[in-house]
């Protein structure tokens, strides 16, 4: 026994002895590595002094890399043999330093960066992917529109943003009503499950209506195209839009500005933004903006005369075409299209140390008596009322964000967003001229939510982790014409949703950075709890999901790069169509109630509405000849769209939950997939490159090419039915030209085509025997229209500017729904002081 323990313990001291001899050799190594390394401390600063934060240092040749603190200083290790840094962030010129050769303070590097007036996509750092990432390194498609996109593109409301510049499908109504799709999915603009994902500032935006967002205060969008539920969860099927707020630090400045036009437009506002004291800035803005009177309908339509687009198509189920005429009222005025709005945000930032900020806003917008104007057919028949309505949106959030080491981020968001649309009916008044008007709705959405994310930097590589927690609920109330509330409808119940996220990102970066890949996974807990009333019984329902994602993206060389991506996509289920439930007893011959009724029974089994894509694409990208390009080939297999299934007696439970005989169970369940793909094209050619960028002579473009996109929906009294993806474009081009001399002169000519499209010809399917004697469905074929806008800006003594902004230059009749045409040319004059 005392022979086996001594050859225990010799060996267990022979181990000890092995390990801390290696310890020791590995001490004198990593000593002697270090003295071969030099350790380098910098801060970033622009041509004021002020101070970078969140730009990227590199070392080149390595994958070591850090960003910048909020007082622009960063830390980083050079190994031996390397003397090169790399320092790039949006709205700077991207910087290549020799150490040797650079001028220190003390043992600190000091670095000046210059303003980048012009933006060709190389040093662009967008946040739409949760991180701050150099968008010509990304794997996704990814558009950014700055201030210039901005400034020069003439919009009411956000919509008008994207769908003039992104080569977007929108629907939009006159009176402040508007959304949109990406990669053939169909616009929305009401409800909480879309699938587009809207944020501000990287968090969910809290508003299902575009025309509702405050643009007065909008640093720069970045749209990203294509599936990202693995970094978002739910509605980011079609791609997210993510819109950056202004966040001003420095010396204070802003504008103010003042604006009439046709239709008895006019707007005024202001921005200022900067620090009232070291560690306290702010950025402030108030809009108000009014359309005094009902505007006209094109009438000279020359674009629509040369693309023979004065018809539009009736398709039925048999596939019957027939022309109908699309050229109605031109040059005519729209009734019921006037209306004022008011918009203001505001935005306080605390530098609480050299590590952490705190930054809490508030904005919000109001218009009430919005004029909803009818049908133009109702204008054109003499029956057609506007409509009225009420719509308010506010939200506020708090940020905090700070170093909990050199390498390492915490960001924590809370927010609070609420979106209220009042609706007025507007009938005439037997044997006179006046209107009644009663309050006939009230919707009602909230959003309270926060997010805790974790940015961990390893050298080149970034690991992002995070937890999203978001409540939404949303109540619909209707009102009889006497002022009583009426019962709730099955249809829209009062419900809470409520997801909680929990998710992984990392981005790899090897081959001294020529190959980066994005790696991301997301689980997502949904519950749904919908409100009972004395039609129908309170629900619960619970369902998981994840998310995948993958991204590659390969430089060939410094200006062409390889990228392609592989991600799902999910949107949540309605809240009756999982949970709901309602009976209706059926009222026999005598007007009296029977022992039979009809029930509508939600599905809990229900899948979520899904996506799986994958597009692969080339870019070209090169300051010194100012031309960029992208091409990117995208396919989608669009599965699980929810749709109406009835079943007879024959197969349904009897009796029901009261006791009676079910006539017919209606109840839910998921269609098989369908296919979207098409083509992304952008292209870009500055002329300004050929001499040193001193001016700026722009051609651009962007298109959407759809090559398949059908979706499977139920059709009333028809049941489940293939189409056309409705409301989508089958090609869609934003382009132009414009000219900067980078000092007091700017212009711009752009255009927008939109080709055919289609949706359901309601007035045919359900116009009766008259109309319709077969009752067969149609769809209506819309045609293409194409739009040119003009712009002209001059600067006087630095502070004045001067700018004509013409809409709709050739006076087109069109619409991006039909019925709800939009207005023909108009002229704006506008004077900005910069302060």
């Amino acid at each position: 026994m005392r022979t086996k323990l001594s050859q225990q313990r010799i060996f267990v001291q022979g181990v000890f002895k092995s390990s801390l001899t290696f310890m020791l050799l590995l001490t004198v190594a990593i000593s002697m590595a270090q003295t071969q390394n030099q350790a380098i401390s910098g801060k970033i600063t622009d041509s004021k002094q002020q101070p970078i934060a969140g730009a990227t240092v590199v070392v080149k040749g390595t994958n070591l890399g850090v960003a910048t603190n909020a007082q622009g200083d960063f830390q980083l290790t050079v190994p031996q043999g390397k003397n090169k840094l790399l320092i790039s962030i949006l709205g700077y010129k991207s910087k290549e330093l020799l150490i040797g050769q650079q001028t220190f303070t003390g043992s600190t590097l000091r670095i000046t960066l210059e303003e980048s007036v012009i933006q060709l996509g190389k040093g662009v750092v967008v946040t739409a992917t949760r991180t701050k990432t150099d968008v010509q390194s990304l794997p996704q498609r990814v558009q950014v529109l700055d201030q210039s996109t901005i400034n020069n593109t003439i919009a009411n409301d956000v919509s008008d943003l994207l769908k003039k510049n992104a080569a977007v499908d929108v629907i939009q109504y006159p009176g402040l009503l508007a959304g949109i799709g990406m990669r053939g999915f169909r616009p929305e603009f009401s409800g909480v499950n879309q699938r587009t994902l809207l944020l501000i500032d990287g968090r969910p935006a809290g508003a299902t209506n575009l025309a509702l967002i405050d643009m007065n205060n909008i640093e720069r969008i970045e749209v990203l195209k294509g599936p990202a539920s693995a970094l978002y969860g739910s509605r980011a099927m079609g791609g997210v839009i993510n819109l950056i707020t202004k966040k001003s630090q420095g010396n204070i400045t802003g504008q103010v500005y003042a604006s009439v036009g046709s239709f008895n437009t006019t707007e005024t506002g202001l921005a200022l933004g900067g620090n009232v004291s070291p560690k306290l800035d702010f950025d402030l803005s108030f809009s108000s903006f009014s359309l005094g009177q009902d505007y006209r309908l094109g009438a000279n339509n020359i674009f629509r005369d040369a693309l023979g687009s004065n018809k539009a198509e009736r398709v039925t189920e048999n596939g019957e075409t027939t022309e109908i005429d699309d050229a109605r009222l031109d040059g005519g005025h729209y009734t019921g299209t006037q209306y004022n709005k008011y918009s203001g945000s505001l935005r306080l930032g605390y530098q609480i140390n050299e590590k952490w900020r705190a930054d809490i806003k508030g904005e919000r917008f109001f218009a009430n008596q919005v004029n909803t104007g009818p049908d133009i057919a109702g204008i054109i028949g003499g029956f057609g009322n506007p409509g009225l309505k009420d719509v308010d949106r506010y939200s506020t959030g708090l940020s905090i964000q700070g170093q909990l080491a050199p390498n390492n981020t915490l960001i924590a968001k809370a927010y609070l967003g609420v979106e209220n649309n009042i609706r007025y009916r507007v009938s005439s008044v037997a044997n006179s001229n006046a209107l009644s008007t009663y309050k006939s709705g009230d919707n009602n959405n909230r959003w309270v939510g926060g997010q805790i994310q974790d940015i961990i930097q390893l050298n080149a590589h970034t690991i992002t982790v995070g937890v999203d927690y978001q409540h939404i609920t949303q109540e619909n109330i209707s009102f009889s014409s006497t002022g009583i509330e009426n019962p709730v409808n099955i249809r829209r119940p009062n419900f809470t949703l409520g997801n909680l996220g929990i998710y992984a990102q990392g981005t790899f970066r090897f081959l001294e950075e020529r190959l980066n890949a994005t790696v991301g996974v997301r689980y997502e807990n949904i519950q749904y709890n919908i409100t009972g009333t004395d039609n129908f019984e309170a629900r619960s329902q619970n369902n998981q999901v994840f998310s995948p994602g993958l991204g590659l993206n390969f430089k060939i060389n410094e200006q062409l790069n390889l990228h392609g991506t592989f991600g799902t996509g999910f949107t949540t289920v309605g809240a009756f169509q999982i949970a709901g439930y309602d009976e209706r007893v059926v009222n026999g011959a005598n007007g009296n109630p029977t022992a039979t009724a009809d029930v509508w029974q939600g599905n809990a089994n229900l899948e979520n509405p899904q996506s799986i894509t994958f597009d692969v694409g080339i870019s070209f990208q090169s300051r010194k000849t100012g031309l960029n390009a992208d091409v990117t080939f995208f396919n989608t297999n669009f599965t699980n769209n929810v749709v109406a299934q009835i079943q007879t007696d024959a197969n349904t439970p009897t009796p029901s939950g009261s006791g009676n005989t079910i006539r017919n169970l209606n109840t839910y369940t998921n269609a098989a997939a369908t296919t979207l793909n098409g083509l992304e094209i952008g292209f870009s050619y500055d002329l300004g490159a050929l001499n040193n960028y001193k001016n700026s002579l722009k051609v651009f473009a962007n298109s959407t090419v759809i090559l398949e996109a059908k979706e499977i929906r139920d059709i009333f009294l028809k049941g489940e039915t293939q189409l056309e993806m409705h409301n989508v474009a089958d090609l869609t081009i934003n382009y132009g030209i414009s000219y900067d001399n980078l000092k007091w002169f700017s212009t711009q000519l752009s255009g927008r085509y939109v080709g055919r499209r289609f949706d359901t010809d309601w007035s045919y399917y359900l116009g009766g025997t008259t109309v319709n004697p077969d009752g067969d469905y149609a769809d209506i074929k819309y045609p293409s229209f194409m739009v040119l806008d003009y712009s002209l800006n001059f600067k006087i003594a630095g502070q004045h500017q001067i700018g004509l902004r013409i809409a709709n230059l050739t006076d087109e009749n069109y619409y991006e729904k039909r019925g709800f045409n939009l207005p023909g040319r108009a002229f704006y004059l506008r004077y900005t002081l910069s302060l």
